[in-house]
């Protein structure tokens, strides 16, 4: 199926993968700018009755706006409560609260994405991220690069 780059975002569920573009560019700058002929990343859909998602700056820990790639923290009855035997990994990962909210737990990705129309959008992991001066460089995006441009890859 060809990924279009518009798409309503109240699709009822079961109605297939849905994708929409955005700039190499921005997603770079952590900037999720809709575009026609960009990145094209799949709507994972809007959060579930009694669930949370949050967007999180992870060096801060605050939430950030729609359209912001930071890291994906998730709430809800469906997450486990940690690791077996690790309580520190556990602690780290299932019990991470928000700067301004820390009563309220949530469990940490380490997925980076973002919230557009009330829909997320998994865009890479955290510990993939290579940071050069400044600038967000994607496993998946050197990758492509190389391959095109070296034949013997």
């Amino acid at each position: 199926m060809p990924l279009r780059h518009s798409l309503p975002h109240n699709l009822p569920p079961g109605t297939g993968v849905q994708a929409q573009r955005f700039s190499a560019e921005g997603l770079l700058r952590g900037d999720a700018i809709p575009v026609a002929d960009g990145v094209a990343l799949v709507d994972c859909g809007k959060t579930q009755p009694g669930h949370q998602i949050r967007v999180v700056d992870p060096s801060t820990l605050t939430e950030c706006p729609e359209g912001r790639v930071v890291e994906i923290w998730f709430r809800g009855p469906s997450v486990a409560t940690g690791y077996w035997g690790n309580r520190a990994a556990s602690d780290e990962t299932f019990w991470a609260s928000l700067a301004d909210t820390p009563s309220d737990r949530y469990m940490r990705t380490g997925d980076l994405g973002f919230m557009r129309g009330g829909h997320l959008f998994v865009s890479g992991r955290l510990k993939d991220l290579i940071i050069i001066r400044g600038q967000n460089l994607y496993p998946q995006d050197i990758e492509l690069v190389v391959s095109e441009r070296v034949p013997e890859l």
